[in-house]
């Protein structure tokens, strides 16, 4: 496959879900599209050094995903504490780069930064890994990553007035951090095949998580 065919393919998937869930939230928010296109930049810069950290975690450490506390280290730190403090950094700042104007505007900013941080990344598997890799993430991480940028946004849209204290981000960040950690625990580890189709549960976890946020957020406002 050419490299054209191959970004296409890590891209798409991050295109569809940010268009349907930006179609989807713009029935509940003003969101302009200029500023869903400026909360897409706002995830591909995370992207870049999220990436370029793991890289290195991954050559400097000498860790085997058949050993359980090595793959957790890999889950919970080297993946998942990088990628949703990165998102969550971008989804604070962007109280100082997007015009917000109501909760419902935070929770689609913060999922159209996910889909860019998850364009960025899908794309950057694909060319290291083969397209392969690309198309089983479109049905797993990247829906996952829009899971997480709503449990990551919850604690904050429920406490919009105060939306630019640390307190809100700090608990929303917590707990993505535990499912993506939880998450690629499952995919990751090598000791159980079986083990694998823990990250389907946890990934239908987070799906039911996701939408249920996204309810108490549309009765909040």
């Amino acid at each position: 496959m050419d490299k054209t065919a191959i970004f296409a393919a890590g891209l798409l998937p991050a295109i569809v879900i940010g268009v349907l869930g930006y179609r989807t939230l713009y029935k509940k928010t003003r969101l302009l599209s200029s500023k869903a296109i400026l909360a897409v930049m706002l995830g591909v810069i995370a992207a870049l050094p999220a990436f370029y950290i793991q890289q290195s975690a991954s050559y400097n450490l000498d860790l085997r995903m058949d050993v359980w506390y090595h793959a957790v280290i890999v889950a919970f730190l080297v993946v998942s504490l990088v990628e949703e403090l990165f998102k969550g950094l971008m989804l604070w700042l962007s109280n100082y780069i997007v015009p917000i104007d109501e909760p419902m505007d935070l929770l689609a900013i913060s999922l159209l930064i996910a889909m860019g941080f998850a364009g960025v990344e899908n794309v950057l598997y694909s060319y290291s890994k083969g397209w392969e890799v690309a198309l089983f993430r479109s049905v797993t991480a990247v829906p996952a990553h829009a899971c997480f940028a709503l449990i990551l946004a919850y604690f904050v849209t429920m406490e919009f007035p105060s939306r630019k204290k640390i307190i809100p981000y700090i608990q929303g960040l917590l707990l993505a951090f535990l499912l993506h950690g939880l998450y690629d625990f499952f995919v990751i580890q090598e000791i159980s095949e079986p083990l694998m189709l823990g990250a389907i549960f946890i990934l239908l976890i987070n799906i039911f998580l996701g939408y249920n946020v996204y309810k108490r957020v549309r009765d909040h406002t």
